[in-house]
C-alpha cells in the first residue's frame, strides 16, 4: 500500500461527517439517465459509499472501487444497511485497473475522486463500459475552507501554520478532459444548499481529509485538533459555522453505436 492510501486509512471512519451530496443532484442525474430502477452503477474511487448509497433505489446492483480498504470495509458495513443482500458489491481495486471484468453500467460515477485518477486514460476505459444511452457522472462537492468567512479564514490559518499546507478552493470540474474523450458534449450545472456545521461535524470532516487525518498528524493529531477547536469557537462563540454547500456535477452520455464520435 503506498503512502497516500495510509493517509485514507484513519480518515475512513470520519466520512459520515461529511454531507450527503443534495438529493436534487441525484434527482437530476436520475432523470437525464431516465433511470427506472434497473440496471447497474459503477461509483470509481467509492470510498465509504458517499456517492453510490444515494443511489440505492435506483439500480438493481451498485458496484463500487476503491484502491483503500478500510474505505471499502466502512463501505460495505454502512450498504448492509441500505439494500437486500447482493445489491451493493465493493472491490479494491484502482481506476487504471478497469474494466477488470466487472461488465456494463448505466451510469459510470466519480465522487470528488476523478482529480486523483489518469483522467483520459480511464475515460476512454469506461466509455467501452457503459450502454448506449447510458452515462458518466462527476460529483465536485464544496468544501468547508473555500470562502471568506472569517471562520474559514481561521479554518484555513490553523491548517497553514501546523502543517505548512495552504488549502486551496473546490475541486475543479475536468470539463475539458470529458470534451476531449469519446464522450465529447456534457451537461453541467451546479446545486447550492444552506449548510450550518456543528464544531464536531467540522472536526470530523477534517478528520477525513488525507492532510489533516491522523495517519497524516500522527502524534500531533489531538494537538492540532485541540488548538483548531479553541480557534473556531473564539470566532463563533455560539458553534455554529454558517455556509454554502455548492455541488458541481459534470454529465456525459455514451452515443448510441449509430453516433459518430467527435472529433479529436
Amino acid at each position: 500500500m503506498d503512502n497516500r492510501l495510509d493517509l485514507f486509512a484513519e480518515a475512513a471512519k470520519f466520512y459520515s461527517h461529511r454531507p450527503a451530496y443534495p438529493a436534487e443532484a441525484i434527482q437530476w442525474i436520475a432523470d437525464e439517465l431516465r433511470l427506472d430502477s434497473c440496471g447497474r452503477m459503477l461509483d470509481v474511487g467509492c470510498g465509504t459509499g458517499h456517492v453510490c448509497l444515494r443511489f440505492a433505489g435506483w439500480f438493481d446492483q451498485i458496484v463500487g472501487i476503491d484502491p483503500s480498504e478500510p474505505m471499502l470495509i466502512e463501505a460495505r458495513t454502512i450498504a448492509s444497511c441500505c439494500g437486500p443482500t447482493g445489491k451493493f458489491s465493493f472491490h479494491n481495486m484502482c481506476a487504471e485497473e478497469l474494466p477488470g471484468g466487472l461488465g456494463e453500467f448505466r451510469l459510470v460515477s466519480f465522487g470528488a475522486s476523478f482529480h486523483r485518477v489518469r483522467q483520459h486514460q480511464v475515460l476512454e476505459t469506461i466509455y467501452d463500459m457503459i450502454q448506449p444511452g447510458g452515462g458518466l457522472a462527476l460529483l465536485f462537492p464544496g468544501v468547508p475552507w473555500c470562502g471568506d468567512e472569517s471562520w474559514k479564514q481561521v479554518l484555513r490559518q490553523t491548517v497553514r501554520d501546523w502543517t505548512g499546507k495552504l488549502l486551496g478552493g473546490p475541486f475543479v470540474p475536468s470539463q475539458e478532459a470529458v470534451r476531449s474523450s469519446r464522450f465529447g458534449d456534457y451537461l453541467e450545472r451546479d446545486f447550492c444548499e444552506d449548510h450550518a456545521w456543528s464544531l464536531g461535524e467540522l472536526v470530523g470532516y477534517m478528520r477525513s481529509t488525507s492532510f489533516a487525518s491522523s495517519s497524516a498528524l500522527a502524534d500531533r493529531t489531538e494537538g492540532f485538533y485541540d488548538d483548531l477547536s479553541i480557534r473556531l469557537l473564539r470566532d463563533r462563540p455560539d458553534g455554529v459555522f454558517l455556509d454554502i454547500l455548492e455541488t458541481t456535477v459534470v454529465m456525459a452520455a455514451r452515443k448510441n453505436r449509430s453516433e459518430p464520435a467527435p472529433d479529436s
